[in-house]
C-alpha cells in the first residue's frame, strides 16, 4: 500500500474518532504539532525509521515529546498506534490529510497564491473573495513570493492550478509556436 493510501486510511479513521468524540479540532492541532517535530527533527526521523530503536524505546521518546507538546492522551495513543504498526514515518502525511478532512467538514478550502512580488492587502482581499465566490467555500490563502514568475500570480486550490503568471504565458506561447 502506498504511503499516501496509508495516510488517507489513518486520517479517515482519526477523523471519525475525533468527530464522534467532539475532539476533532484538538486532535488536528495535536497531530499537527507532532508532525512539525517529525518534519523538522532529524533525531525524530532517525528514531522513527531506525531498527536500532525498540518499540519500548520509541514509546518512551513519543511520551516525552507528547508531554513537551502538551498533547491530549488520546492523541498520544494514536501516535503510539502508528509507531506500533511501523507507520510513524507517515505521521506528517496523516496530519495533513486529517487537516484537509476537517477543512472539508467546515466548508473550508486552502489555496496557495504565488506572485513575483509581495501582493498588497487590498489585492489579497479581492483575490480571496474571488476564490470564495468561485468555490462557494471559505478560503484560507497562503501567499508566497516567487521571483521566477516574472509577473502575475499562480493560484493553487487543491489539485487545481490557475497559472496567470508571465512565465506561464510565455511557456504556453512557446508551446503554441512549436506546435504551430
Amino acid at each position: 500500500m502506498s504511503s499516501r493510501a496509508v495516510a488517507v486510511r489513518y486520517a479517515r479513521a482519526l477523523f471519525e474518532v475525533g468527530r464522534d468524540s467532539g475532539s476533532l479540532e484538538r486532535l488536528v492541532r495535536d497531530l499537527s504539532a507532532f508532525a512539525d517535530v517529525a518534519r523538522t527533527s532529524a533525531d525524530f526521523r532517525d528514531m522513527a525509521e531506525s531498527p536500532a530503536f525498540t518499540e519500548a524505546m520509541r514509546a518512551e521518546v513519543l511520551g516525552e515529546v507528547g508531554g513537551k507538546l502538551g498533547v491530549a492522551p488520546e492523541t498520544l495513543r494514536l501516535v503510539h498506534v502508528l509507531s506500533e504498526n511501523g507507520r510513524l514515518a507517515a505521521l506528517p502525511d496523516v496530519a495533513d490529510e486529517l487537516a484537509l478532512l476537517m477543512d472539508g467538514e467546515q466548508g473550508i478550502v486552502r489555496a496557495t497564491v504565488r506572485s513575483a512580488v509581495p501582493l498588497k492587502d487590498d489585492y489579497r482581499d479581492r483575490l480571496r473573495r474571488r476564490i470564495e465566490e468561485a468555490t462557494g467555500k471559505k478560503v484560507l490563502v497562503h501567499y508566497e513570493v516567487d521571483a521566477s514568475l516574472i509577473g502575475g500570480v499562480v493560484t493553487q486550490i487543491g489539485d487545481r492550478v490557475i497559472d496567470g503568471s508571465v512565465r506561464g504565458k510565455l511557456e504556453r506561447l512557446g508551446e503554441s509556436l512549436r506546435q504551430g
